[in-house]
């Protein structure tokens, strides 16, 4: 009697003999795409970090200044960047979830790439709207501390949708194993 593939072999088959040159392309593309990712997320603190050498004493450095205006004016284009990176990731899972030999290997070993593939920003964007409609429909009570608020609220929001991006950037560790 034969024995019946699995489903998971087969589609492990099928990426061998018709996407191997897909994930050869996507496993030499990730180390430069978390490159990259390194300079969008430097250019998005760029003004952070420059108030940060302010605040112990030092000189603003100009180049971040410039930089961080740089990402800031084109920031559609970043976050198109910044989708095309999380495509990239998603193939490599793709293609790591047929390479592990079970459900468990597979969520242990690439958990954290799990993590850094959830869509913070759409998340904590429609959150954001939401916030803002209410805070502007109170906002003859109290104006002062709403503007407070949402000052804080901002600084916190722009950490917060950027965790997915830092998760990504602990692939250097796995990458230049340090």
């Amino acid at each position: 009697m034969k024995k019946e593939v699995s489903w998971k072999t087969k589609f492990h088959n099928f990426n061998q003999a018709r996407l191997k040159p897909v994930e050869k392309i996507v496993k030499h593309m990730i180390p430069w795409l978390v490159l990259i990712l390194l300079l969008i997320v430097v250019g998005e603190f760029a003004h952070d970090i420059n108030g940060l050498l302010l605040k112990i004493g030092l000189h603003e450095l100009h180049f971040l200044t410039v930089f961080g205006d740089f990402i800031h004016h084109h920031e559609i284009w970043v976050i198109t960047i910044d989708y095309i990176i999380i495509s990239f990731f998603a193939f490599e899972l793709y293609f790591n979830f047929f390479e592990s030999e079970t459900w468990k290997l597979f969520i242990r070993n690439n958990f954290l790439e799990m993590l850094a593939l959830i869509p913070v920003g759409l998340i904590m964007g429609t959150i954001k709207l939401t916030t803002s409609a209410q805070q502007a429909t109170h906002a003859t009570i109290g104006s002062h501390k709403i503007v407070g608020k949402t000052v804080k609220s901002g600084k916190a929001l722009k950490i917060i949708t950027r965790i997915p991006r830092f998760i990504r950037l602990l692939k250097l560790r796995k990458l230049f194993k340090i």
